[in-house]
């Protein structure tokens, strides 16, 4: 009887310590386990940036909002330039920190136009303090962007992503009239979408150039309907047509489809008056394609918020450090984007929540 219970006690012991030598070999080696870890808390710890891995080999800042210091009666508690920069460069510090891959702004570097020589020395700071991070920086453009400049100006400024919209649309490149949208695959799995949001509209062009005259639509429909705001955009019939190619293109490979646009596709994810006026048309290529994960991408609404359409159709809302957000926090909002192989992280800073987003 005593032979029993030693050899049964001797089997539980080697059995106990070949299982605890197999959870923490998985916890050291599994690249979702310490993610989902960190990820309960709105807090993020960040220790998932120690270091590039396999697992792990893309991660991207993102931006959005950041306005500027002018019209105070339309901004109840504006930024001043300095508060602005300041914003900006704590951000830079943590992209430089986790050593992003590269950074995308979802639009309204700017506000408005001001009576002052200003607006020029806000351009030239703004673009020396993301210069700092050494990526590359995308520009998606938003409605503020174009009360402040015309269509020809923002393609001349440093808030264009010249070479890759012109690798497009080639040789026949119209600054007054082409839309700023490209695509790229940072990795073979993985697709990145840059919408123009405005690219259906006469807003920053002149009357005689607009693609289509989306701006007078918009305020037939608000005089039926005040659900529609007047500074909302669209995405043009080229456009669509470019964006269906580049979504199958990805759907066939299996890779994931992350598109950024100023402007939300969904009402449910912000303010439901914020949303591309001719989403119906976006939503019906994404709609076609189900192999692979597909998330959209947006600011303008101020506000963070998601809506989960299907499980490989997500949208996000991101957070701007507004007047709103800085009731919640004194910290910058900005996030960094962190793609594996089976789902997407966003990484919030400040008022901006940390969300995970699993492939279907």
């Amino acid at each position: 009887m005593n032979k029993f219970w030693i050899h049964w006690f001797s089997s539980s012991l080697v059995l106990m310590v070949i299982l605890y030598l197999t959870i923490s070999w998985g916890y050291t080696q599994c690249p979702w386990c310490e993610a989902s870890a960190v990820e309960q808390s709105h807090k993020t710890s960040h220790r998932l940036f120690q270091g590039k891995n396999a697992a792990h080999s893309l991660s991207y800042g993102i931006i959005t909002d950041v306005h500027g210091p002018w019209k105070a009666e339309l901004l109840p508690t504006p930024l001043s330039l300095a508060e602005k920069i300041s914003y900006i460069q704590q951000a830079v510090v943590e992209w430089q920190k986790r050593d992003v891959d590269f950074v995308i702004s979802l639009g309204d570097f700017v506000n408005f136009k001001p009576d002052t020589a200003e607006l020029p020395v806000d351009m030239k700071l703004v673009d020396e303090v993301l210069k700092n991070i050494g990526k590359q920086v995308y520009y998606s453009w938003g409605n503020h962007d174009f009360w402040t400049f015309s269509r020809k100006t923002l393609w001349e400024s440093p808030f264009a992503n010249l070479e890759m919209a012109q690798k497009r649309i080639g040789k026949d490149f119209d600054p007054d009239v082409d839309g700023h949208y490209f695509s790229f695959n940072p990795r073979n799995d993985v697709k990145i979408i840059i919408l123009d949001s405005y690219d259906s509209t006469s807003i920053g062009r002149a009357d005689d150039d607009a693609d289509e005259t989306l701006g007078v639509l918009m305020r037939r429909l608000q005089k039926r309907n005040d659900d529609i705001a007047l500074f909302n955009g669209g995405i043009s019939a080229k456009q669509l047509e470019w964006l269906d190619e580049q979504v199958k293109e990805a759907d066939k490979k299996g890779a994931m489809v992350l598109i950024h646009a100023h402007i939300p596709l969904d009402r449910k994810t912000g303010n439901s008056k914020f949303f591309l006026t001719n989403a119906s048309e976006v939503r019906e290529i994404l709609q076609k394609y189900r192999r692979s994960l597909k998330l959209f991408i947006a600011g303008h609404a101020h506000e963070g918020a998601v809506y989960r359409e299907r499980d490989d159709l997500i949208h996000v809302t991101i957070d701007s450090w507004t007047e709103e957000s800085r009731k919640r926090s004194n910290s910058a909002a900005f996030g960094i984007v962190q793609v594996w192989h089976n789902r997407v992280e966003l990484h919030g800073f400040g008022p901006m929540n940390s969300q995970t987003f699993m492939s279907p």
